[in-house]
């Protein structure tokens, strides 16, 4: 759980980021201040919400790393010529280190200390504030109060405050200004900006974002007033309200004289209006980018070398070395959203194929762990099919169809017809596949007397494994894989033979 919550944490920094830069280059462009801040008030309530929810795997539910791509030989016996294939791999994936975790989980903790400690305080002093003022009168649901140095206005649980300040000398102009504050939501959604700025107090997006929504909110409230009381008038009592409280750290911007001035500058110029759908649009889809590709950024499983030992030791039949790549790539599967995903998926369609599978391995007198391999390949889904194109597949290689994604010349080689032209293609027959892939694994080890190699060679092909195992002066197929000579596809079966005797890892 508290790497679920920190992975959200840092999707969430990411956006921030991202907003507080989109604000910036949009800011100047001509849009109108009110329709500029709601686009981004809504983009920053949904890049939190996004940080939250794995977006990226309902947009892109498919989207699982492979590992890269070598070479793949045709046909299991070696006969047929091998085929280069280029490193396909685009978005390789690497587990974060462990250390790497403790300083954002340390941020994170003291993040949210501070927004407990900096909301009570920032609350304890604005409600001394309001509760020293004299009440004057009810506006509705707004108490009127008058005392202070500056006039502001607030939200406090079940309260909506305005107060004047003691010696302000147009108190309707003020009045007016602080009601439109209260309309807009403007005091309510200040406090989710302090929030948020104290649980990212290390964050200069947190920061500059919120000074930014803080001089659009003003910018906006100016636009409203000058219509009403004109911009002669409005400008006065901005001036004034900066000569009565110089030094005070007002309510809302009048702070700091650049943006005084620039308030005031904005009055007599002409009004420009441009819609901000563009910009909430483009915004959308960046964060959802975004979301997308941070959201692999913290894993929610962190399984040590031992641990993957004595799950290892469950299995019958085929030997797994648990091997540094072995541990990075299970805890990549079960510690991604991506990869949970892919493995409860081919955990459920294993109620249709599987027994088809277990009953083959048996006939053949095969090792039952075998039936990871077309989790491996293909999820238990028999890809191709009408309904499903183009499915997920952990296997590197040139890609195949049905469940054990036989490419054609493999098929052929193993009595399965496959002829496009006439649409015949009995790798989409479960039966019929499953009977050449039990062929297949039987030549690959009567070849290698080795259940890893023959695994290898599933993949790879026979003389590829032959010509690794002369490279690497090593018939030991975890240690090939970990100098190169073999690529990952002999860790990704071991990772789904852990899970298949230990499916409660994805759960």
């Amino acid at each position: 759980m508290l790497s679920v919550l920190l992975g959200a944490y840092l999707r969430a920094a990411v956006l921030l980021l991202l907003l507080w830069s989109g604000l910036t280059v949009f800011r100047g462009r001509g849009y109108a201040s009110a329709s500029l801040t709601r686009g981004s008030r809504w983009l920053l309530l949904f890049s939190l919400l996004v940080s939250l929810v794995p977006l990226h795997a309902l947009i892109f539910p498919q989207a699982f790393p492979r590992p890269p791509i070598q070479v793949f030989t045709a046909a299991g016996g070696g006969a047929a010529a091998e085929v280069t294939v280029p490193l396909l791999s685009a978005f390789p994936a690497q587990r974060v280190p462990a250390r790497w975790v403790l300083l954002p989980a340390a941020l994170a903790l003291s993040g949210l200390l501070g927004v407990v400690s900096w909301v009570v305080l920032s609350y304890w002093r604005l409600w001394g504030i309001v509760e020293g003022a004299t009440l004057i009168r009810r506006l509705g649901r707004v108490e009127l109060r008058r005392g202070g140095a500056a006039s502001f206005s607030a939200a406090l649980l079940g309260r909506s405050v305005i107060v004047l300040a003691e010696d302000a000398v147009d108190p309707w102009v003020v009045t007016l200004h602080e009601l439109t504050h209260h309309r807009r939501r403007d005091p309510q959604f200040a406090w989710l900006m302090v929030g948020l700025t104290a649980l990212y107090c290390w964050h200069p997006a947190a920061w500059g974002l919120r000074r930014q929504l803080a001089e659009l909110d003003e910018f906006s409230v100016d636009d409203v007033i000058r219509d009403r009381l004109g911009a002669r008038r409005y400008g006065l009592a901005l001036l004034h309200a900066a000569e009565i409280a110089p030094g005070a750290a007002l309510a809302r911007g009048m702070a700091r004289r650049s943006l005084l001035y620039r308030r005031i500058e904005m009055l007599s110029q002409p009004r420009r209006v441009k819609s901000a759908v563009s910009l909430t649009i483009l915004g959308a889809l960046g964060l959802s980018a975004a979301a997308w590709a941070a959201g692999n950024l913290a894993d929610d499983r962190r399984l040590t070398t031992s641990e993957v030992t004595a799950l290892a030791d469950n299995i019958d039949g085929v030997e797994v070395v648990v091997t540094p790549m072995v541990v990075d790539t299970l805890n990549r599967l079960i510690g991604r959203q991506a990869g949970r995903d892919f493995l409860r998926r081919g955990l459920a369609h294993r109620a249709d194929y599987g027994p088809l599978v277990d009953d083959a391995l048996d006939v053949y007198g095969l090792p039952a762990a075998l039936a990871a391999v077309p989790l491996t390949e293909s999820g238990y889904t028999n890809l191709g099919a009408p309904d499903i194109h183009n499915g997920p597949s952990l296997a590197p290689g040139i890609p195949g169809r049905g469940l054990w994604m036989f490419i054609p010349e493999t098929a052929r080689a193993y009595g399965l017809a496959v002829d496009a032209e006439n649409g015949v293609d009995e790798r989409l027959d479960p039966i019929a596949e499953t009977d050449a892939a039990m062929r297949l694994l039987s030549d690959l080890y009567d070849a290698f007397n080795d259940w890893p190699l023959a695994l290898a060679g599933y993949n790879q092909g026979a003389s590829h494994v032959r010509q690794a195992i002369v490279d690497g002066g090593t018939r030991d197929a975890w240690a090939l894989q970990e100098q190169g000579q073999l690529n990952h596809y002999l860790s990704h079966v071991a990772a789904c033979m852990i899970v298949l005797e230990s499916p409660s890892l994805v759960e």
